[in-house]
Protein backbone atom coordinates (compact mmCIF):
# COMPACT_ATOMS: atom_id res chain seq x y z
CA UNK A 1 0.00 0.00 0.00
CA UNK A 2 2.77 2.43 0.77
CA UNK A 3 4.30 1.57 -2.18
CA UNK A 4 1.67 2.33 -4.67
CA UNK A 5 1.36 5.74 -2.88
CA UNK A 6 4.80 6.37 -3.32
CA UNK A 7 4.44 5.48 -7.09
CA UNK A 8 1.32 7.78 -7.35
CA UNK A 9 2.67 10.33 -5.21
CA UNK A 10 3.34 12.39 -8.06
CA UNK A 11 0.16 12.22 -9.89
CA UNK A 12 -1.58 13.28 -6.76
CA UNK A 13 0.14 16.13 -5.69
CA UNK A 14 -1.19 17.27 -9.79
CA UNK A 15 -4.63 16.54 -9.45
CA UNK A 16 -4.57 18.40 -5.88
CA UNK A 17 -3.19 21.37 -7.50
CA UNK A 18 -5.88 21.07 -10.19
CA UNK A 19 -8.84 20.67 -7.78
CA UNK A 20 -7.37 23.74 -5.85
CA UNK A 21 -6.75 26.26 -8.82
CA UNK A 22 -10.23 25.16 -9.87
CA UNK A 23 -11.83 25.94 -6.43
CA UNK A 24 -10.00 29.08 -6.27
CA UNK A 25 -11.50 29.90 -9.56
CA UNK A 26 -15.14 29.05 -9.23
CA UNK A 27 -14.89 31.15 -5.59
CA UNK A 28 -13.74 34.14 -7.69
CA UNK A 29 -16.11 33.54 -10.05
CA UNK A 30 -19.09 33.68 -7.10
CA UNK A 31 -17.53 36.46 -5.82
CA UNK A 32 -16.84 38.50 -8.90
CA UNK A 33 -20.50 37.90 -9.83
CA UNK A 34 -22.00 38.87 -6.36
CA UNK A 35 -19.96 42.20 -6.59
CA UNK A 36 -21.46 42.55 -9.74
CA UNK A 37 -24.81 42.27 -8.36
CA UNK A 38 -24.36 44.01 -4.98
CA UNK A 39 -22.50 47.23 -7.00
CA UNK A 40 -24.36 47.63 -9.99
CA UNK A 41 -23.83 50.94 -10.41
CA UNK A 42 -19.99 50.09 -9.57
CA UNK A 43 -19.54 49.23 -12.94
CA UNK A 44 -19.18 51.07 -16.31
CA UNK A 45 -20.31 48.94 -19.09
CA UNK A 46 -17.12 48.61 -21.01
CA UNK A 47 -15.77 46.93 -18.06
CA UNK A 48 -18.57 44.76 -17.47
CA UNK A 49 -17.95 43.46 -20.67
CA UNK A 50 -14.70 42.69 -20.19
CA UNK A 51 -15.23 40.96 -16.81
CA UNK A 52 -18.64 38.77 -18.11
CA UNK A 53 -15.74 37.84 -21.04
CA UNK A 54 -13.12 36.79 -18.61
CA UNK A 55 -15.97 34.99 -16.63
CA UNK A 56 -17.11 32.87 -19.38
CA UNK A 57 -13.73 32.61 -20.61
CA UNK A 58 -12.72 31.01 -17.19
CA UNK A 59 -15.71 28.95 -17.10
CA UNK A 60 -14.90 27.37 -20.45
CA UNK A 61 -11.05 26.52 -19.08
CA UNK A 62 -12.38 25.33 -16.03
CA UNK A 63 -14.39 22.34 -18.10
CA UNK A 64 -10.91 20.80 -19.07
CA UNK A 65 -8.10 19.94 -16.73
CA UNK A 66 -5.61 22.05 -18.19
CA UNK A 67 -4.16 23.94 -15.26
CA UNK A 68 -1.75 26.60 -16.91
CA UNK A 69 -4.67 27.37 -18.81
CA UNK A 70 -6.92 27.89 -15.58
CA UNK A 71 -4.63 29.98 -13.65
CA UNK A 72 -4.28 32.13 -17.07
CA UNK A 73 -7.74 32.78 -17.27
CA UNK A 74 -7.89 32.99 -13.50
CA UNK A 75 -5.41 35.94 -13.99
CA UNK A 76 -7.00 37.62 -16.88
CA UNK A 77 -10.39 37.72 -14.58
CA UNK A 78 -8.29 39.19 -11.59
CA UNK A 79 -7.33 42.03 -13.86
CA UNK A 80 -10.24 43.08 -15.43
CA UNK A 81 -12.20 42.79 -12.24
CA UNK A 82 -9.88 44.81 -10.25
CA UNK A 83 -10.98 48.11 -11.29
CA UNK A 84 -14.24 47.17 -9.90
CA UNK A 85 -12.67 46.04 -6.59
CA UNK A 86 -10.68 49.47 -6.43
CA UNK A 87 -13.89 51.76 -6.88
CA UNK A 88 -15.97 49.89 -4.05
CA UNK A 89 -13.08 50.16 -1.37
CA UNK A 90 -12.56 54.06 -2.62
CA UNK A 91 -16.37 54.37 -1.94
CA UNK A 92 -16.64 52.60 1.28
CA UNK A 93 -13.21 55.06 2.41
CA UNK A 94 -15.27 57.82 1.44
CA UNK A 95 -17.78 57.23 3.35
CA UNK A 96 -16.28 55.83 6.46
CA UNK A 97 -14.37 59.28 6.37
CA UNK A 98 -17.67 61.74 6.05
CA UNK A 99 -18.85 62.10 9.75
CA UNK A 100 -22.56 60.79 10.33
CA UNK A 101 -25.44 63.03 10.76
CA UNK A 102 -25.56 65.76 13.16
CA UNK A 103 -22.15 66.61 12.55
CA UNK A 104 -19.77 65.05 15.45
CA UNK A 105 -19.72 61.21 16.53
CA UNK A 106 -20.96 61.65 19.94
CA UNK A 107 -20.78 59.63 23.13
CA UNK A 108 -24.04 59.22 24.76
CA UNK A 109 -24.14 60.26 28.00
CA UNK A 110 -26.00 59.76 30.99
CA UNK A 111 -27.40 63.49 32.12
CA UNK A 112 -28.77 62.01 35.45
CA UNK A 113 -26.69 62.43 38.92
CA UNK A 114 -25.02 59.43 39.36
CA UNK A 115 -24.57 58.62 43.71
CA UNK A 116 -22.33 55.76 45.32
CA UNK A 117 -24.07 54.29 47.68
CA UNK A 118 -23.07 51.60 50.60
CA UNK A 119 -25.57 48.32 50.43
CA UNK A 120 -25.61 45.58 52.76
CA UNK A 121 -27.09 42.35 51.80
CA UNK A 122 -29.69 40.56 54.34
CA UNK A 123 -30.54 37.09 53.93
CA UNK A 124 -34.15 35.83 54.18
CA UNK A 125 -33.00 34.27 57.75
CA UNK A 126 -31.52 37.83 58.87
CA UNK A 127 -34.91 38.96 58.54
CA UNK A 128 -37.00 37.03 61.02
CA UNK A 129 -35.11 37.87 64.01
Amino acid sequence: MEDDAELHAEEDKKLRELVDVKNLSEGMIHSIKKTMTDHPDKVEKDEKEKIEKAISDLEESLKSDNKDDIEAKNKILAEASQKLGEKIHADQQASEAQPKKGGKNKEKTVDAEVVDAEFEEVKKDDKKK
